[in-house]
């Protein structure tokens, strides 16, 4: 409060305002569900998947730089070996003009945005006071989300974002705040898991359709960062991004283990809550990714921390060959199989061997994953989610991921500007888990080395961490 009074401003003013418009942006998501939500409406995707060939742009210490082209888009992929200072420095100094660029944006796009949704269902007046109060309401949330989880947020996410800055000559504390910016804004996102008797070779496969803003400034940098990290008990991982997001919405582990979210609003009538005061959920997510590698790892990692924002969260892992979905809040984390979820009418049917969750807001009125889950049951494998699944109900218009986890095997396409093609419209790229994590070297010290191998069968009956960490 004495920061904004010495500027002159009045923090209980912001705070009222803060509160108002995020239950404005909450109708308007809810008022565009109930128009846009209508069963399936698109197509399938019949294109076979692309080998992803990335090549290296630039090495500095503890990371290298590769760029896969995606037409005239480029997608950056950052290897980085060290602690977490030493990875965050690589970081910036990999991708410094595009992070300074996309923070500079950022604020200022959200602006225009805004205006031209709010425009349609408010006085004109309203909404330039409202819209020239956005810069200064966002960052008054920014610094209350930090203020309120900086006492739960590990250590090495400060390092890595001074890192950051370091390399990238950003300010720290606007990368620091920036990084929260998720706690404020979610996606409406699709989550699928499917295996057992539902799959054609009895085994787990995971879509997960990324849905947001793809006119949003971060978006224009999609970032694949795969973290060697030298902490004790990390295990490489992939952070699916953009770039400047440190914490995971979508991630892969080498050990098999995949994790991702979707938005929960906690409008509807439910025992959930909220609280500003906790750990940030893509903190959360990510160290699922770099500390677990089974279910019961992850589902005790989840319930242990102190959570703040409701979410869908989906954990697939190759080591239980399974999958579940969660109900992710401040107050409890439910989770769920294919035997048990909330919502089993005709619009969400139970289906054995699946748990899914769509893009619409829950309990969705869209039949479309229902109907097709339901109608291929036991037939089920990657590529009909790529082709059939994901196409047919147009989820993944950023981001479409498909992880074939015993195959060690994923497959991806992102939304791209030239021209402007979703995600669940284009050719895939496909990856192996060795590509990611071993082909894409780092040099430190001037050497290059194989960055992992798999465990042996022994080493998977050990837990790498506790939970807790």
């Amino acid at each position: 409060g004495d920061v904004y009074k010495r500027q002159g401003i009045n923090a209980e003013y912001m705070g009222l305002l803060f509160i108002l418009m995020t239950y404005i942006i909450l109708f308007l998501f809810t008022f565009l569900h109930i128009i846009y939500a209508n069963d399936c409406r698109g197509k399938s995707n019949i294109q076979d998947p692309l080998p992803a060939e990335p090549y290296l742009v630039r090495r500095v210490a503890h990371g290298a730089l590769y760029n896969l082209k995606d037409g005239d888009d480029v997608i950056d992929i950052l290897a980085l070996k060290g602690n977490a200072y030493e990875m965050g420095k690589a970081y910036g100094e990999l991708v410094s003009q595009k992070l300074n660029f996309s923070v500079s944006i950022l604020l200022p796009s959200y602006q225009k945005r805004i205006f031209n949704a709010l425009k349609i269902v408010l006085p004109l007046g309203l909404v330039k006071f409202l819209v020239n109060s956005l810069v200064p309401l966002i960052n008054f949330g920014l610094d209350l989300t930090w203020l309120f989880t900086k006492d739960y947020t590990p250590q090495r996410y400060f390092d890595e974002i001074k890192g950051i800055a370091d390399g990238s000559k950003l300010p720290y504390m606007k990368l620091l705040t920036l990084s929260l910016f998720p706690e404020l804004i979610k996606a409406s996102c699709s989550l699928v898991g499917v295996w057992g008797n539902a799959s054609i070779d009895h085994n787990i496969h995971f879509l997960r359709g990324f849905d947001w803003d793809v006119d949003a400034p971060m978006t224009k940098f999609p970032t694949i960062v795969v973290y060697h990290s030298t902490e004790p008990g990390s295990i490489p991982f992939a952070n699916f991004g953009y770039g400047g997001m440190i914490g995971a919405i979508t991630a892969l582990n080498a050990r098999g283990l995949a994790i991702a979210m979707k938005h929960w609003p906690s409008t509807i009538p439910d025992d959930a809550r909220s609280d500003l005061v906790g750990k940030p959920w893509t903190y959360t997510l990510r160290d699922v990714a770099q500390f677990e590698h089974n279910l019961a790892g992850a589902i005790k990692n989840l319930n242990d921390t102190k959570r703040t924002c409701t979410i869908h969260v989906g954990v697939a892992s190759a080591e239980d060959n399974s999958y579940r979905g969660m109900r992710y809040s401040a107050s409890r984390l439910s989770v769920y199989d294919d035997k048990h979820y909330p919502q089993t009418d005709e619009k969400h049917p139970l289906v054995d061997g699946c748990n899914y969750v769509d893009r619409w807001h829950q309990p969705t009125r869209d039949d479309c994953f229902g109907s097709l889950l339901k109608e291929n049951h036991g037939k089920i494998d990657s590529k009909f989610l790529y082709q059939e699944l994901g196409p047919k109900d147009q989820t993944g218009d950023c981001q479409l991921f498909i992880f074939d986890l015993k195959k060690e095997v994923f497959y991806f396409s992102l939304f791209t500007f030239s021209p402007e093609t979703p995600g669940y419209e284009k050719q895939m790229f496909m990856m192996t888990h060795d590509q990611i994590f071993n082909k894409l070297t780092v040099q430190s010290n001037h050497f290059s080395c194989l960055l992992y191998t798999s465990p042996s069968p022994r080493d998977l009956s050990t837990s790498r961490m506790p939970s807790s960490a």
